[in-house]
């Protein structure tokens, strides 16, 4: 389909006809009167007869433009007359409601491996009174396997994820200064396990939730270092940590939310072929959803090959487009702006509905710490010290809370987020302090503004708050105090307001800029319950006020 080029119409003839006509018409009010020379009369009749040319001509000048204007609005009017309405809006701004659009059902899994090897090599030496030489070996691999996937359909919105990664790191450093020797060794590693998965059942607008994230971290180092000043001083340091979490959770609520970054993303493919000239026909809402629906299968179709898949997708694009009646030339203009947009341009986070919820969850953590310390002096007796701690830490909640993602247009995103927690809890379990079980409150808020005007720029402000109140009540026993039963009541409060801004200059060039306000308040006071006072704060306070800010360059290798 070829887009119509405008030409002169037939009635533009009547129109230069019509503005004759006017001028005629006007014409009879740019005479002026003979004067009036009966005697004695002729001084007074200039005066009046000049004062009347001058308001003669402005009001005939003004008639003419007035005439004029209205003369060439009817001719504009006419050269239009030939078009069809679909034509004549081909250059309105294409908007649409994402608050209404539905995602078609869809699954989605991916997995990803990462590896890296970091690593330098220093060498240093000063001579001064006396040599001074430095040699730094670093080696850092590390690697990670995670999978995440997610389902969305009309019964049920779920997603899972999982994460495997191990690291580790050597360091060792000789240094030697005068008739001192120093060299360090250290070896750290560990691994950590992480299992996440959400699962939300609906019947009409009412759901039933389910949700479990756990995790496991395992981290060991060791540490040695050997001073040799006449007299060899080793210490050597050996730790392990153990780690161990589970939150489950269970949620009833009612709402939906749905993701409309795709179809955000096919307004945006259709103004930029609007803007090239190469849109044939200003979309209804029908076919944007077309669009949207198959850009959303694409995205969550899996492929191994990269190349291959692209090409697949950029064809199942076209083929939409030309099925659909959207597509005015099928050239490389066209081409390069569905690649453009499809390859390279960035989706922001768009969603639109309201879901709320309530439930219950339980949250339970174990820590052991173990630590070996080794000191060898030559000149001293060798002391050995090892330690042990564990930490059981639980708590108990009810909750409530509403998530809730508003398309305000094209351009603009509202998203509001509250919660509330109330239950009972330890904040710290061990041996040396045991805590009961004591009641907290949580309430935590979010609201965030976002404009995205185009594929280019992204621009959000933020303003988080977040309040705690917790008691907490321990018995400890340690540097020879006997057993005490300390209490204390503690309240956190912190707000922030943060702003983000990103422009993309090329697909791999990007230029960010964010700035953050923070507060941060904290208040404890303690009382002692049983037993000897020793060293006890009775009251704390803290306050922060923090303000970031900063530029960033971002290039990727594409």
């Amino acid at each position: 389909m070829n887009v119509h080029t405008p030409t002169e119409p037939e009635t533009g003839i009547s129109a230069r006809f019509f503005c004759y006509f006017c001028f005629l018409i006007a014409r009879p009010w740019f005479k002026v009167m003979k004067p009036n020379n009966k005697a004695g009369g002729e001084k007074k009749h200039a005066l009046f007869t000049a004062k009347k040319l001058i308001r003669m001509k402005l009001n005939s000048e003004l008639f003419a433009i007035a005439f004029f204007l209205l003369a060439a609005a009817y001719n504009a009017t006419a050269q239009w007359s030939g078009y069809t309405p679909e034509q004549y809006s081909i250059k309105s701004k294409i908007d649409y409601p994402l608050a209404g659009y539905l995602n078609p059902d869809f699954r989605y899994t991916e997995l990803r491996t990462v590896f890296g090897l970091n690593g330098f090599y220093n060498n240093s030496a000063t001579h001064l009174d006396s040599k001074t030489t430095s040699n730094n070996l670093s080696i850092s691999p590390a690697g990670a396997i995670t999978s995440y996937s997610i389902q969305n359909n009309t019964r049920q919105q779920s997603s899972t994820s999982w994460r495997i990664q191990a690291d580790a790191s050597i360091n060792n450093n000789q240094a030697t200064s005068g008739n001192t020797e120093l060299e360090t060794r250290q070896l750290d590693g560990g691994t950590n396990l992480y299992y996440r998965t959400n699962r939300r059942f609906y019947s009409g607008k009412r759901f039933l939730e389910t949700s479990i994230e756990t995790g496991f971290n395992f981290r060991s180092s060791s540490f040695k270092q050997e001073t040799n000043q006449g007299t060899v001083v080793s210490n050597k340091q050996d730790n392990r940590d153990l780690s161990f979490t589970l939150a489950p959770r269970l949620l009833a609520g009612t709402g939906r939310l749905e993701q409309t970054s795709n179809a955000w993303q096919a307004v945006q493919l259709l103004r930029e072929l609007q803007r090239v000239n190469r849109l044939a026909d200003l979309p209804p809402i029908e076919k944007i959803n077309v669009l949207a629906d198959e850009m959303t299968r694409l995205r969550n179709q899996r492929g191994f090959d990269y190349r291959i898949k692209l090409t697949s997708d950029l064809v199942s694009l076209d083929s939409t487009l030309r099925a659909s009646g959207l597509l005015a030339e099928t050239d490389v203009v066209a081409f390069a702006t569905l690649n453009d947009i499809w390859s390279y341009a960035p989706r922001p986070d768009r969603a639109s509905g309201t879901r709320w919820y309530a439930g219950v969850e339980s949250k339970v953590a174990y820590i052991n710490n173990y630590n070996h310390l080794t000191q060898d002096n030559t000149l001293l007796e060798k002391t050995d010290v090892e330690t042990t701690k564990e930490y059981n830490r639980q708590n108990y909640n009810v909750l409530a809370g509403v998530v809730s993602a508003r398309p305000l247009n094209t351009e603009w995103q509202r998203t509001f987020s509250a919660e509330i927690e109330v239950g009972y809890g330890n904040h710290l379990n061990s041996a040396d302090q045991k805590t009961k079980l004591r009641p907290s409150a949580n309430l935590s808020t979010t609201l965030e503004y976002g404009f995205y005007p185009n594929t280019r720029t992204a621009l959000k402000a933020i303003i988080t708050t977040w309040l705690s109140a917790y008691s907490v009540e321990y018995m400890e026993s340690f540097y020879g105090i006997p057993d005490r039963t300390v209490s204390y009541n503690n309240f956190d409060a912190k707000a922030a307001t943060t702003i983000l801004m990103e422009r993309y200059l090329s697909p791999t060039l990007s230029f960010n800029l964010h700035a953050s306000i923070n507060y941060n308040h904290t208040q404890s006071d303690y009382e002692l319950t049983s037993g000897q006072p020793g060293f006890m704060p009775a009251y704390t306070s803290d306050k922060k006020f923090v303000v970031n800010g900063g530029a960033t360059v971002v290039y990727q290798i594409r």
